[in-house]
């Protein structure tokens, strides 16, 4: 199970990484909570 979440945050973290331009402007907050939350 918890693979599979690790799993799932890093496919999430593939995807944002793509959309970075558009994503920085409407939710910072959210990167950078992705990024605490990877680590």
């Amino acid at each position: 199970m918890l693979s599979s979440l690790v799993t799932a945050i890093k496919y999430l973290k593939t995807r944002i990484s793509n959309l970075i331009p558009p994503f920085l402007l409407f939710m910072p907050d959210t990167r950078k909570f992705f990024y605490v939350y990877y680590i």
